[in-house]
C-alpha cells in the first residue's frame, strides 16, 4: 500500500511510485465504499505518469489514501484527463466514471457530484436558509432516471434528496477545499416517491 503526507508547505504529496513525488492538492476518496472519486496530480511529466501507472496497476490493487484504504480495479471504472502546463509540468485528473457527465451509466445506482466549493458558499450566503443547488445537478440526475424531469424541480428535489438521505456529502478527512463532494442515490422508485410528494403537496408541478 501507499500513502499521502505533507510537505513543509501544507500541500498534499503523493507518492504511489518509489522515490517519485507529485502534488495532489485534490483528493476525494468515498470511504464508505473504498473509492476514489477524483484525484488531482502535478508535477514532473514522468513522475505524474509514474504515479499514474502505480495507481492502475492491476497488481496492486489496493492503496492506502489520507487514512481510507481505496480499492482500484485498474483504470476500468475511471476517466483520466491530462495537460501540460506552462511551466513544462503535467497536470492529470483520475475522475471516476460516475462523477463525469459524460461517462455516466444508469447501469450504477449513484452519482458522485462534486460542485465547486466557493459557489455554494455564495449561494449560502445569498439564501442561508434555502442555499440553490448547483445547476449540473438536474443534467446529473436527468441522465441516470428513466423518469422525466423538469429543470423547475431541481430545488425542490435537492433539498428534498438532502433532507431524506438521499443525497448525502462525503466527508472530507482531506486537503480539498475547493471541492464539495456528495453521494446521490438514483434508485428510481426513490425518486419517483418524492416527485409524487412534491406534485402532492405542490411543491412542483408540471
Amino acid at each position: 500500500m501507499s500513502n499521502t503526507h505533507l510537505d513543509n508547505n501544507d500541500r498534499t504529496m503523493l507518492r504511489l511510485a518509489k522515490g517519485q513525488a507529485v502534488y495532489a492538492p485534490t483528493i476525494i476518496v468515498h470511504p464508505q465504499k473504498s473509492t476514489l472519486v477524483a484525484l488531482q496530480m502535478f508535477g514532473p511529466e514522468m513522475a505524474v505518469k509514474a504515479n499514474w501507472a502505480a495507481l492502475v496497476n492491476n497488481n496492486r490493487a489496493y492503496h492506502r489514501l489520507l487514512g481510507s484504504t481505496i480499492t482500484m480495479n485498474g483504470s476500468k471504472e475511471h476517466i483520466t484527463l491530462k495537460k501540460m502546463l506552462p511551466c513544462g509540468w503535467l497536470e492529470m485528473w483520475l475522475i471516476h466514471q460516475q462523477a463525469s457527465y459524460q461517462t455516466l451509466t444508469p447501469a450504477d445506482t449513484r452519482i458522485y457530484f462534486l460542485t465547486n466549493a466557493e459557489a455554494a458558499e455564495a449561494s449560502t450566503a445569498v439564501s442561508p436558509h434555502t442555499p440553490r443547488p448547483s445547476p449540473h445537478f438536474f443534467l446529473y440526475l436527468n441522465k441516470m432516471l428513466a423518469t422525466p424531469l423538469l429543470p423547475t424541480w431541481s430545488d425542490y428535489l435537492w433539498h428534498r434528496g438532502l433532507e431524506h438521505n438521499t443525497i448525502y456529502p462525503i466527508p472530507q478527512p482531506n486537503r480539498n477545499g475547493r471541492f464539495l463532494a456528495y453521494v446521490i442515490n438514483t434508485k428510481e422508485q426513490t425518486w419517483q416517491t418524492h416527485i409524487q410528494h412534491g406534485l402532492a403537496t405542490r411543491q412542483i408541478s408540471f
